[in-house]
């Protein structure tokens, strides 16, 4: 169970990564019925509160996201932000997803901060420096990894 909540988690995150990226006039060369996952789970929940069906449909928007989606070029901005919406109110109904941040004394601007800083160590070609940021903020919770579309983190 833990696994599947974390891949919940991940989703997500990857999710609002995604959105702070695209762009927002956009247009989709593919379609993305979120109906489709919004009547399967409501299906579910009709069913006498058959709440192992609801999570599979939650399951599979977020496998279909990530297989078709995620990860993609010029994926519109309003595509990822509906995804995201009906992702919230999906797990919100079943009373899942209330993982509090834990940056421990560390701030957001902060950790924004040193990714610049890592960010310009590494394009000094200083790696000792860029690793020493890194092992600093692993050991203030916070994991950072390095995708095409730029500097993502997220917390322990």
């Amino acid at each position: 169970m833990k696994s599947a909540l974390e891949r919940l988690y991940n989703f997500k995150e990857n999710l609002l990564f995604a959105i702070k990226n695209s762009l927002d006039n956009v247009e989709n060369s593919f379609s993305f019925d979120l109906n489709l996952y919004k009547n399967k789970f409501i299906s579910a929940m009709d069913d006498d509160l058959n709440t192992a069906d609801a999570l599979g449909a939650i399951f599979e928007l977020v496998r279909d996201a990530n297989m078709h989606i995620l990860g993609k070029p010029n994926v519109c901005k309003k595509t990822l932000s509906d995804i995201l919406n009906l992702f919230n109110e999906l797990t919100n109904v079943l009373g899942i997803l209330y993982k509090e941040e834990n940056t421990g004394e560390i701030t957001k601007e902060e950790i924004e901060k040193l990714i610049e800083k890592r960010n310009n160590a590494r394009k000094e070609k200083n790696w000792k420096l860029a690793d020493e940021i890194r092992d600093d903020l692993k050991n203030k919770n916070v994991i950072i990894e390095d995708t095409p579309s730029g500097i993502k983190y997220t917390f322990k």
